[in-house]
């Protein structure tokens, strides 16, 4: 995976610094190997995948739900739901 963003960044002749790949390999390590981050998550975390009714809320739509690290859901609202087409 980190040859790939190499040679990538390489091609559009991005530089890039040593502390810059150090960082890349910290982050998929974490995400890699998340220990006792790791959890079932839904994996589409998106506003639309949400029933509210007046006895409660319920998550639908469970097809990208995995085995990861459990941070990587609150990603998708610092990130304005990236994959939601209905939030963006």
């Amino acid at each position: 995976m980190l040859a790939h963003l190499k040679s990538v960044l390489a091609h559009l002749e991005l530089s890039q610094t040593p502390s810059f790949h150090d960082e890349v390999e910290h982050v998929l390590d974490a995400m890699l190997n998340p220990g006792p981050f790791l959890s079932f998550v839904h994996g589409d975390p998106c506003p639309d995948n949400v029933l509210i009714s007046g006895s409660g809320i319920r998550l639908i739509d469970f097809e990208n739900a995995s085995f990861e690290h459990t941070l990587i859901e609150g990603v998708y609202g610092r990130m304005m739901f990236p994959s939601c087409w209905c939030a963006n």
